[in-house]
């Protein structure tokens, strides 16, 4: 029944406007509401199918990644309460972030100059994971000479699912270009781990929705619009 709904709704919006189908490009810049902010900038591009019908493509990143250093922790005037990790004996760690997906959406009010699009947004991501930490404590507590702490590195690659509600409120410049402001929410969850080297940490990342939340944020589209 939904299944009929949906392709009845589709053919009267398809029916609504006849002008074929355009393509589009955009950049999106937008910061998650996540621990202490974290800024994505966004590149894609797709089609727009009879003015409303929108299916595109896009590319994300975190413009700086997450990085947390005990030095520079330790010689500012905020506690240690901002590590990524749980890891206790790790001395920094970074991740980074690159996620491509899709997205569908539907274009409100394509004639006028202040319009609206709801989207939905599906992405593959992939998440680095890079950790030094100290691998051997009790040689450090036995020796107070010891010279050159034990420190090891540890890499790990990720990858997941993540999907992405999104409403744009668009205002449209001459036939060829708009402006928008950005609002939706990101689910995405993840683990790292490595059961080999810490058996008794289940997820490295001190939040597994440290890459999701809601976020805002404005972009540009510009295309034959």
């Amino acid at each position: 029944m939904s299944v009929v709904l949906f392709s009845t709704l589709l053919g009267l919006c398809c029916q609504a406007q006849n002008d074929g189908i355009r393509g589009y490009g955009s950049f999106e810049f937008v910061e998650l509401n996540t621990r202490n902010g974290k800024n994505y900038t966004n590149g894609g591009g797709g089609i727009i199918v009879n003015d409303n019908l929108i299916f595109g493509v896009y590319v994300s990143a975190l413009t700086q990644p997450f990085r947390w250093d005990l030095f520079e922790e330790s010689n500012n005037d905020e506690s240690l309460n901002n590590t990524i990790s749980n890891n206790e004996f790790a001395l920094n760690t970074n991740i980074a972030h690159f996620d491509v997906g899709g997205k569908i959406g539907f274009n409100i009010a394509p004639a006028k100059s202040f319009q609206a699009t709801l989207a939905m947004k599906f992405g593959y991501a992939t998440i680095n994971f890079v950790e030094s930490y100290i691998s051997d404590v009790d040689a450090i507590l036995d020796n107070s000479d010891i010279e050159t702490l034990p420190v090891k590195s540890l890499s790990i690659t990720h990858y997941n699912y993540n999907i992405s509600p999104q409403i744009e409120f668009q205002f449209k410049i001459g036939k060829a270009f708009k402006i928008s402001l950005i609002g939706g929410y990101k689910w995405h969850k993840s683990t790292i781990s490595n059961r080999d080297v810490f058996p008794d940490i289940d997820n490295l990342l001190v939040d597994n929705n440290m890459l999701g939340g809601s976020y805002g944020g404005f972009g540009f589209i510009f295309g034959n619009l």
